[in-house]
């Protein structure tokens, strides 16, 4: 049960991020806060490969929290769930948390509760959820300065698959003094271990009586060339990046934002095919209430 389990998360598929920074707390500002977060990616992708065509649509939904004190952040994650169609059938369903792994298909469902699972799901699930996975130092305007990871061996699998980056989507800096900025941004593309990276443009829009600022997003990343480590390489890895975050000056941090990545690959296998693919991925942050 446990290695299939594992196989079956390990094709969850493209995750993204934008660059992994949030607004910090003043310096002097030692009370640990705890903000509840959920990311959701939509994506739809005609996958072609030997003039064949497959559609492929993926939502993904990411629960996560983070936990600051003074300019320091813990990830922390709290549930995971896929459901996956090719060719417009259902091939997975499929949420993990603390309490356990369960997948869905044609109304039958596999799975465990944490306490009945084999050792090594148990290992899994507790080193990947429910407790700290990394942290993040930022400076003042909230740019990473420094990430160190506290995951134990279990979260393995998370990691590889990129979700540190996922659930950092939307946190980008966020300097008061400035209406038009960069930053770095990556995307996983759809494989452990392969980013398309650049530059990301922010600008300011509008700001609300609240304190609350709308800020336009812009940009374009590219993974030409990343190699795949279980072999062949990305030709080509290209995201057009666009949309508009929500930051929330009294929370000092983004509070909720939609974003639109229009995106083209072509993938080169070790046995020489070049399969290839276009499509959308809808991405929305947005805050939930602690359990």
């Amino acid at each position: 049960m446990s290695g299939s389990w594992l196989r079956l998360v390990g094709i969850c598929g493209v995750t993204v991020a934008l660059a992994p920074a949030g607004h910090p707390a003043t310096a002097g500002d030692a009370k640990e806060e705890a903000q509840p977060f959920r990311v959701t990616v939509r994506a739809d992708i005609d996958m072609v490969e030997q003039g064949k065509s497959t559609a492929i649509k993926k939502n993904t939904e990411v629960d996560y929290t983070l936990r600051r004190r003074a300019r320091e952040v813990s990830v922390i994650f709290d549930r995971l769930k896929i459901r996956m169609f090719v060719g417009g059938t259902e091939t997975m369903n499929a949420t993990m948390s603390r309490a356990g792994m369960f997948n869905t298909v044609n109304g039958l469902t596999q799975g465990k509760r944490f306490e009945d699972a084999p050792e090594a799901a148990k290992d899994m699930l507790k080193d990947s959820f429910g407790v700290p996975l990394c942290k993040i130092v930022l400076d003042k305007d909230g740019r990473e300065t420094k990430r160190s990871f506290t995951a134990g061996p279990g979260a393995k699998l998370v990691l590889d698959l990129g979700l540190i980056a996922t659930v950092r989507l939307f946190h980008a800096p966020f300097p008061a003094d400035q209406n038009k900025w960069k930053a770095p941004g990556e995307v996983s593309m759809r494989s452990t271990g392969c980013y398309a990276r650049g530059e990301l443009i922010y600008e300011k829009a509008r700001r609300s009586r609240s304190g609350q600022t709308t800020v336009k997003v812009t940009g374009a990343l590219s993974g030409d060339g990343a190699k795949i480590p279980a072999g062949g390489q990305f030709r080509k890895g290209r995201y057009e990046i666009k949309g508009e975050q929500l930051y929330d000056a009294t929370r000092r941090e983004w509070s909720s934002g939609e974003l639109v990545a229009t995106l083209a690959l072509e993938i080169e296998t070790p046995d020489g095919a070049v399969p290839s693919g276009k499509g959308t991925m809808r991405l929305k942050l947005q805050p939930r209430d602690a359990k």
